[in-house]
């Protein structure tokens, strides 16, 4: 985070992009503080949330799938078994993995918007020049 100076404005345009701005009157002096190597440090850390977010997301499955064959185990051994229950219990977990992976896919949306608006912004920021 740069230094506060009085005259720079912060102006917040992601949860992990910050833009500071040169707030002396003049529109055309706005100055960007922030490097390209800084927006790839934020892009890099929002990757490294997903993929562990997908990560926990694939072990919750495995543990649905491990719940799902119990059941379906006890219906098809137990002649007697409450085939109700069988329901009840099969609906249960598929509304949990529902739910989880319209959590999943609500955070990849979001991931990708970040994406997108930190592509935009690069792509306005001075890259160094490589010196020949």
């Amino acid at each position: 985070m740069p230094k506060r100076h009085p005259h720079l404005r912060t102006i917040t345009i992601s949860p992990t992009f910050t833009r500071v701005y040169v707030a002396k009157g003049r529109r055309r002096k706005i100055r960007r503080c922030i490097t390209f190597h800084q927006v790839v440090e934020m892009l890099n850390e929002a990757e490294e949330n997903l993929v562990e977010e997908h990560q926990q997301c694939i072990m919750e499955n495995k543990e649905y799938l491990k719940q799902e064959e119990a059941i379906l185990s006890r219906v098809e051994q137990d002649v007697d078994y409450d085939i109700e229950d069988y329901a009840k219990a099969l609906d249960v977990i598929l509304q949990r993995k529902i739910d989880r992976l319209k959590t999943m896919q609500e955070k990849l949306s979001k991931f990708r918007s970040q994406l997108h608006k930190e592509e935009e912004i690069s792509k306005t920021l001075r890259r160094p020049v490589k010196k020949r």
